[in-house]
């Protein structure tokens, strides 16, 4: 049995029944005469009591994201709420503001039409949203606003790869809709680079995702909210919990987020080229501190940790460079001991970067460096 993965995005019933509705006049009474106003959500303390200070200036960069799609119900076409999540601004310019955001929040299950999406801000101003940019695999989204009088603040963005586990953290969103929008909820890390193999796109292909585990509480809705550090500084985007373990048992405070690093590089590569591949170095690898200590013997391997080589692609970019048994100890002077260490260190790069992998052989001995153009 599979450990039951919720994704955080909220799926609503249908509210429109056999009747067509009418959005002529949706934009009534949603504007407000508020003067743009734009801050930085970085504030810098070590005092937890200045928790309410970052929440006050976090919020405002939060926003809730409505899905709004169609469908046929004796011949009408009918258009409600799908589904709401949560997303944040990372950008602006003169025409529009621009929003973070999960993929399955603004996607919709086959036999509905996309409609269109409406953006909440904190204080309740709604702008219709246009949707840039999303990939499924990655639970990537891009969305933008027409810039019209909006109260916002930008997003500090972090380093994820700073995380460490037991740092305290806060998350921000709109758990069970918007009746609980600027909703903040505290935790700690509780793990990072955790492995999770997810469908959030529902094309029957897995995805492995290497991701910030937290034990702040995140619920339906929270799907593409910002995952802050005590600076106030965005480390990562919420994206999905774990309600069981394999065996059907009931597990509680394993949530998780998207770091915000691989976030944004998948975002840019999106914006950029139309799409994002991860990069591949044509081998085929055994974590070794996965293995048994009798695995180990028979693979004649005394190391304790890295990536024991089992095959190289006899097309791929590292055939004639790279060999069966070596073990992958560093890539670009970075060590990776395990599989989450070597998948997150070589997804920083794209296809077509050169990077730099130490080898040792099964004994430790022999260190030798060769130089690998990823495809």
């Amino acid at each position: 049995m599979k450990k039951f993965i919720v994704f955080l995005s909220l799926c609503t019933v249908f509210l429109c029944s056999g009747c067509k509705c009418d959005f002529t006049d949706s934009n009534d009474g949603m504007k407000n005469s508020v003067p743009t106003t734009v801050i930085n959500t970085t504030y810098s303390s070590d005092d937890e009591s200045e928790l309410v200070t970052l929440y006050s200036n976090c919020k405002k960069s939060v926003v809730t994201i409505l899905n709004y799609a169609s469908y046929y119900d004796r011949g009408q076409v009918v258009t409600s709420l799908y589904s709401s999540g949560s997303g944040f601004v990372y950008a602006y310019d003169d025409n529009y503001i621009y929003l973070y955001s999960n993929a399955h929040v603004v996607s919709v299950d086959t036999g509905y039409n996309q409609s269109y999406y409406e953006v909440v801000f904190h204080d309740g101003y709604r702008s219709y949203a246009s949707l840039a940019y999303s990939d499924g695999s990655e639970d990537v989204a891009i969305m933008k606003v027409e810039m019209d009088g909006q109260d916002f603040a930008v997003a500090s963005l972090g380093n994820s790869d700073a995380v460490s586990p037991g740092e305290e953290v806060f998350t921000l969103g709109s758990p069970l809709g918007l009746v609980y929008s600027n909703t903040i909820t505290k935790g700690i890390v509780s793990n990072v680079r955790v492995q999770e193999n997810t469908d959030d796109d529902g094309d029957g292909v897995e995805t492995t995702m290497y991701l910030i585990q937290i034990d702040a509480a995140l619920n339906p809705g929270n799907s593409g909210g910002p995952l802050f550090n005590m600076k106030g500084e965005v480390i990562g985007v919420n994206t999905l919990k774990i309600m069981s373990d394999s065996s059907g048992e009931d597990v509680e405070s394993f949530n998780f987020s998207i770091p915000i690093n691989h976030f944004v590089m998948v975002a840019n590569s999106l914006a950029e080229n139309g799409s994002y591949s991860r990069p591949l170095m044509g081998v085929t690898v055994i974590d070794i501190t996965s293995m048994s200590l009798k695995e180990r013997d028979n693979y004649n391997i005394e190391v304790s940790k890295g990536l024991y080589i089992e095959s190289v692609s006899s097309s791929g970019p590292s055939k004639g460079i790279l060999s069966k048994g070596l073990v992958i100890v560093k890539i670009n002077e970075v060590e990776v001991s395990d599989m989450a260490d070597f998948s997150c260190e070589l997804y920083k790069y794209h296809s077509g970067d050169t990077v730099n992998v130490v080898t040792t052989n099964g004994s430790g001995g022999n260190t030798t460096s060769y130089s690998i153009t990823l495809s």
